[in-house]
């Protein structure tokens, strides 16, 4: 043996001994020590806690008896908060709960409004990056370094970082942390992959543009007290002439798209470096579905443009409620139905003007329709589609007091009313496709003319209630009261 092996064998057990005590002693400093610091931790939150519900009362009482910070002090009620602390809550200096505010880029308020400037620009159509939000929290903190110099109660001094923002614009703040943290405190708001918008589309998107629709010289505001249907001292629609305000818009609808956007298709196997690929059948035929509200919840009849030469018995499905020529004053619509022919299935003047002649005949039947004494029988809001300048439809408008409304061009996905409601009927027109090929026993069988027929009579009454089309034109600025 060896004198390592006879030292080990002489001194190895008390050694291991002694330094299993020694770990044990030390662990258990070690846990007195944490625990310490959580007691800590937690007393000193629980001081926190109730600091903030003093400041609470306190501010409660100062400005229920309208006194400040010594005078609520005075009363001896609260003895942990002080009364430079309240009046710096009364001043809006400081944001109780919020006491470190000084030390954070913006304030409170400043990141609300950021949040909002952030959703009204989205809504807008000119969603907002990271680099173009930096240059707006460099506006705000530019806007309060210039209050602050007017000086007042309302001074909020400016933080060590927002001091080094305004001295180098060029540094790349606010940084990644703050955006996470930002976009964590106001759910509101969110990154997302942005949609395209076409520029000139997103530009039309302005307040200038929705006060020169409603209430410039031309605008919706003059028409409808031009034409009688507005009271011009309340600037209320006269009660009972809202169904004599309507909304015209036409939507391509196809037959049958299979878009491979999205993540709701299933998977398929294929080789690593090869694209997946599933035979699927398509018809890529669409109609075009002309559509009109009444701001009464009223829906007029149907209107299909189809792209094809001839028409045949057979795309009518037998029985078909949408081509029955009757108005259903209980479910607000009318089946009146028609269908013309165009070589591309688009709107054309004279389609336009086909549509027009067989709403007067739903005007006749509804009743309630006459002339007011401005000439005028209903007002058309609608966009500014080159079919609106056909000249033979303008004139059978002026000879049945048809008074048409146009919007900006660019504008229609905000400022009329069936455009927030078109999306649902595509909804509903897929749902009801999946019906009918489970009805016809092939899942996969591809769309035709009668199909779609089908599919048409099947939920054109239904796929819309009175209050969708209401709230419909209350999304674009216009109620039964304006």
């Amino acid at each position: 043996m060896c004198i390592r092996d006879s030292i080990n064998a002489e001194y190895g057990e008390s050694t291991r001994a002694n330094m299993a005590s020694t770990v044990t002693k030390k662990a258990k400093t070690d846990a007195k020590a944490e625990s310490r610091a959580f007691a800590a931790l937690l007393e000193a939150a629980i001081e926190s806690r109730d600091r903030f519900g003093e400041y609470e009362e306190a501010l409660a009482w100062c400005r229920a008896h309208g006194k400040r910070g010594h005078a609520a002090l005075a009363t001896g009620n609260w003895l942990k908060i002080s009364w430079k602390g309240v009046n710096d809550r009364l001043d809006g200096l400081v944001e109780n709960g919020m006491e470190h505010a000084d030390k954070r880029l913006l304030t409170q308020r400043e990141e609300e409004q950021l949040a909002a400037w952030i959703e009204d620009c989205n809504r807008a159509g000119l969603g907002r990056n990271r680099q173009e939000t930096r240059a707006q929290v460099r506006h705000i903190l530019q806007l309060r370094r210039a209050a602050n110099r007017r000086g007042g109660r309302k001074v909020v001094s400016l933080s060590a970082v927002a001091q080094r923002l305004l001295a180098n614009p060029q540094l790349d703040l606010p940084d990644d942390g703050w955006f996470r943290r930002f976009y964590a405190s106001h759910p509101q708001v969110a990154e997302k992959k942005p949609q395209k918008c076409e520029k000139s589309r997103a530009a039309a998107h302005s307040e200038a543009t929705i006060q020169d629709h409603f209430f410039g010289q031309a605008g919706v505001e003059q028409e409808l007290i031009a034409a009688g249907i507005m009271d011009p001292e309340t600037r209320l629609i006269v009660p009972g002439l809202e169904k004599r305000l309507i909304n015209r818009d036409e939507t391509p609808q196809f037959f049958d798209y299979n878009d491979s956007k999205g993540g709701g298709q299933a998977r398929v196997g294929a080789g690593v470096r090869d694209a997946a690929v599933q035979a699927a059948t398509e018809s890529r035929c669409d109609v075009t579905v002309d559509v009109m509200w009444g701001l009464d919840g009223f829906q007029w009849g149907s209107h299909l443009v189809l792209g094809r030469e001839t028409l045949t018995d057979d795309l009518f499905p037998e029985n078909a409620s949408v081509f029955s020529d009757k108005i259903i004053e209980e479910m607000k619509v009318s089946t009146y139905g028609l269908m013309l022919l165009t070589d591309h299935g688009v709107q054309t003047g004279q389609t336009l003007l086909g549509r027009t002649k067989m709403f007067v005949e739903e005007m006749d039947a509804r009743g309630g329709f006459e002339a007011l004494d401005t000439g005028c029988r209903v007002v058309m809001l609608g966009d500014n589609h080159s079919s609106r300048d056909d000249a033979d439809y303008i004139k059978y408008c002026e000879d049945n007091g048809i008074w048409n409304v146009t919007e900006p061009p660019k504008s229609s996905g905000f400022l009329q009313a069936l455009d927030q409601y078109n999306r649902k009927f595509h909804l509903v027109y897929n749902a009801a496709k999946k019906e009918y090929r489970e009805q016809m026993g092939d899942k996969s069988m591809s769309i035709t003319y009668e199909g779609f027929m089908w599919i048409f009579n099947r939920i054109w009454l239904t796929w819309s209630t009175p209050m969708d089309r209401i709230v419909s034109f209350r999304k674009v600025g216009i109620t039964q009261s304006m």
